[in-house]
């Protein structure tokens, strides 16, 4: 009788998200790796932000263990459109894909982070250690995973690999819509750790709004812990400000420096 039991999980972290674990994410393995899964009669089952690899214990007892080790590659892809918006990565890439490597030495959990990021040119070079194609790309790729598993950890059961992805900051950039322009507001952070300039009037759509920078930026996450209030001659207007949003982000170039910039409004 078959006796599955996890033979190898890949979970997908990001501190963008408020229970750790990124959301939407696919792990796919590669055509030659699930070839190799299927050639091990292995069972794959999709997990909130991951995937699990069962095996049969008995089968992998009747095998002799490989002779080098066994390469395993696997593909992320995110159908979240803004989750470069939210994750820390160079700005000077383009669709970029997070690349993990990492060699399963023994049974202890392992926690990756992206050794580098990689262009849709590089990842489509001849010597990419994961052939990537053009549906990849258009599919929303974020990651490409190379693992190794040593002849010494064929059999073993219970590996356990999380990929780790961290939110961004950006400054962030708030713009009033119904201040008097005789009004002397300032955004103050209850926390007191983050500054933010003095209002300047500008005007948007033609129409005269106050503007409020943030001196440093600011951490993007999906529920934000800071509060920001409006006030003006110590009344205050408004005890929270609203948070940044990703569909607000966008990348702005000052000289050769590109920066992440969040737009948000208050009427």
């Amino acid at each position: 009788m078959a006796f599955y039991q996890p033979y190898l999980s890949i979970m997908v972290a990001h501190s963008y998200f408020a229970s750790g674990i990124a959301q939407p994410v696919t792990v796919t393995p590669t055509e030659a790796t699930l070839k190799w899964l299927d050639q091990h009669q292995m069972c794959l089952k999709a997990a909130p932000g991951g995937l699990n690899i069962f095996a049969d214990r008995g089968t992998l007892a009747d095998v002799p263990p490989p002779r080098a080790a066994v390469p395993l590659q696997f593909k992320l892809f995110s159908s979240d459109p803004y989750f470069r918006h939210y994750t820390d990565m160079p700005l000077s890439l383009s669709l970029a894909a997070a690349q993990f490597e990492a060699v399963i030495a023994d049974q202890e959990p392992l926690f990756l982070t992206p050794q580098q990021w990689l262009s849709p040119e590089q990842m489509q070079q001849p010597e990419a250690l994961v052939r990537v194609s053009q549906q990849d790309l258009s599919q929303h790729l974020t990651g490409l995973v190379s693992l190794q598993i040593p002849p010494a950890q064929f059999a073993e059961p219970g590996k356990e690999v999380t990929l780790t992805f961290t939110h961004c900051e950006a400054y962030w950039k708030y713009y009033f819509l119904s201040l008097q322009s005789s009004a002397k507001p300032e955004v103050f952070d209850q926390k007191q750790i983050f500054l933010f300039e003095a209002p300047a009037p500008t005007q948007l759509n033609h129409r005269p709004v106050m503007t409020c920078l943030s001196q440093t930026p600011v951490p993007v996450l999906q529920h934000s812990p800071f509060t920001f209030q409006l006030k003006s001659q110590h009344q205050t207007i408004y005890r929270r400000l609203p948070a940044a949003d990703p569909h607000q982000l966008e990348i702005i170039h000052q000289g050769e420096t590109a920066q992440r910039l969040c737009h948000l409004y208050v009427s």
